[in-house]
């Protein structure tokens, strides 16, 4: 709902599944699953997308949403700290292990544990907020969409290993990384870096949107947009994320 939107803005948006989601490969193990790895994967699907002098890739935001944040921020910090013209931040935190895990994300991690199969399309079409908002269930069909690429619990094992991945204190190796990014976005980026956040959407015990716009150069004087969604809110609000995406673009280009 959101690319066609951005393209027809003029814009031209590129869609990287990570591997165990989407229509990518889905290895079975969860053991196969790190932070790390997925990194790398990432790494080589940007290395691989400039070196294909038919995309022309040259001017480029991300946008990293949820899992995109770590991944998307430790991807500049480590690998290419000048690649990027912008960043923009959709719901997602960078737990540095500072603070306990989120009690909704502690649930989150205890139901994929337990479940044979998680019901991906109910939990992103009929949650909580979307109730709390009263905004409608999604059509039939989106919500099967949803569910296609997982068409048993086999295929999921990436769903159940993201969760683990989160760190629950600082001595974790993940908290450590994201510390790095974390110094990275707060001292040495200075480009546009926008938060387009939810209204109940705080990953810790602190409000990390107002972290990031306060402590991140980048985010300073640029419109930070917190819509009427719940944690999905590409799904939610697809013209209230595109809006603010192409506003963004629109001031950096």
């Amino acid at each position: 709902k959101v690319v066609p939107l951005i393209n027809e803005a003029g814009y031209r948006t590129i869609m990287i599944d990570y591997v165990g989601h989407g229509r990518s490969d889905k290895p079975t193990k969860e053991s196969d699953y790190t932070y790390d790895r997925h990194l790398e994967w990432i790494r080589q699907a940007f290395e691989q997308l400039d070196d294909d002098p038919k995309l022309a890739l040259d001017q480029v935001v991300l946008f990293g949403h949820d899992y995109g944040h770590p991944l998307g921020a430790r991807l500049m910090a480590e690998h290419f700290p000048e690649r990027f013209d912008g960043f923009i931040n959709g719901n997602a935190g960078l737990n540095r292990g500072r603070w306990e895990l989120a009690r909704r994300h502690q649930r989150w991690r205890r139901f994929v544990r337990a479940v044979p199969r998680v019901p991906i399309g109910r939990v992103i079409c009929r949650n909580q907020a979307r109730e709390r908002l009263a905004l409608p269930p999604c059509a039939e069909d989106v919500e099967a969409g949803y569910d296609a690429p997982y068409p048993t619990g086999k295929f999921q094992a990436s769903i159940r290993s993201f969760p683990e991945m989160v760190p629950e204190d600082s001595s974790w190796p993940e908290a450590k990384a994201n510390q790095r990014a974390w110094e990275f976005l707060t001292n040495s980026y200075s480009k546009p870096y926008m938060v387009i956040w939810e209204p109940f959407d705080v990953p810790d015990l602190r409000n990390r949107r107002d972290e990031y716009i306060s402590s991140i150069p980048g985010a300073f004087g640029i419109e930070q947009p917190q819509l009427r969604t719940g944690h999905y809110s590409p799904e939610d609000d697809p013209n209230g994320v595109t809006g603010a995406v192409i506003r963004f673009l629109d001031d950096l280009y």
